[in-house]
């Protein structure tokens, strides 16, 4: 089975947030008192504001469904989410579809929870024939492939998968023959968790991908009353710190601009206040979002999903909506902070 593309979406950091912001060199930097500080990160939120030129239905695999369906074996499971493989760069297939026991947010590839159940079915386009097939991980080592006969009704549209009772046999890996002394029984309905929106609209749907990198990042950051502004985090390599200045706008605007790694960069985050409570947010255009998944030489993929229409693609692909359908696509994050008690 293929490793999933969009688990890589998550390597998001607030690089990609950045604002072009500057300040007016003729007056003094506003820097209120109730900013001043030392921040902690608490929480995070995302979403996507999708606009359609047709009513339809799309499916959230960021959420669980809201039916599943029973596994019954060693371990037994239960298929309650559903993963859309983007595929690899470049490609014009349709997207995969498979259900899991997992959601994405418990296959991280450095601690990931076991045991991971991936399902899926098939249908042969000559003799009609339809398959129920399982992949079953106990551990990094362990693990085997299922496969049976199905008599499984897959409604499209309305994002359902019906199994009535069907059995899959685990398969010899040196043979590939079928044992039927250890197997699977599946059992029940998927309904994937689904949105609707109209005609010349837009709806708003959760997107927990644009800030799960910046959730690992447990943030935190020391704005002081000389301008002094200090960003901590954590990533791969350990802890770290950014240093740079900080200043608002009169609308409510905070600007930091940091030397990240020998670099000057500018972030600005509307934001509100209240006591000890901090919540920033940060804006991105979808076409420059997805624009950064892909470097210039992957076959022109990066150029190709900068623009619209092309860079919607995604977009239709991960929430199975119709072909052509998506006409603008913004995203949202919010950051909660807290503010330190002073010792």
């Amino acid at each position: 089975m293929k490793n999933f593309k969009t688990k890589s979406i998550l390597l998001l950091s607030l690089s990609l947030f950045l604002i072009p912001a500057c300040e007016d060199k003729g007056e003094e930097p506003n820097r209120p008192e109730e900013l001043v500080g030392s921040w902690g990160m608490t929480d995070a939120d995302g979403e996507i504001i999708i606009g359609s030129n047709i009513a339809q239905k799309g499916a959230n695999m960021f959420a669980k469904g809201q039916s599943s369906i029973n596994l019954f074996g060693t371990p037994s499971g239960e298929l309650a989410y559903m993963i859309v493989n983007l595929g690899d760069e470049g490609e014009e297939d349709e997207p995969e579809v498979v259900l899991s026991n997992r959601s994405i947010w418990e296959m991280d590839d450095e601690n990931p929870t076991y045991p991971i159940i991936y399902g899926f079915v098939d249908e042969d386009g000559m003799s009609g024939e339809k398959i129920l097939g399982l992949q079953v991980m106990l551990s990094e080592t362990e693990g085997g492939m299922y496969m049976g006969a199905s008599d499984y009704v897959l409604d499209s549209l309305n994002f359902t998968l019906t199994i009535s009772s069907d059995t899959a046999y685990a398969i010899n890996m040196g043979t590939g023959a079928l044992d039927s002394s250890t197997y699977y029984i599946a059992d029940g309905t998927f309904q994937a968790s689904t949105f609707s929106v109209n005609a010349s609209d837009s709806v708003v749907v959760d997107f927990p991908l644009i800030v799960q990198g910046i959730k690992e990042e447990q943030m935190q950051m020391d704005l002081r009353e000389n301008g002094d502004a200090i960003h901590y985090f954590t990533d791969e390599f350990g802890q770290g710190e950014d240093h740079g200045e900080w200043y608002t706008t009169d609308e409510n605007v905070l600007v930091m601009i940091m030397d990240v790694e020998g670099e000057i960069d500018t972030l600005a985050f509307p934001y509100t206040v209240n006591g000890s409570a901090l919540t920033l947010a940060m804006e991105q255009d979808a076409c420059e979002y997805f624009g950064d998944f892909f470097d210039d030489n992957e076959m022109g993929a990066a150029a190709k999903f900068m623009n619209p229409p092309d860079c919607f693609d995604p977009i239709e692909m991960m929430f199975l909506l119709q072909e052509n359908s998506v006409t603008s696509a913004r995203m949202k994050a919010n950051m909660y902070f807290v503010k330190a008690v002073a010792k």
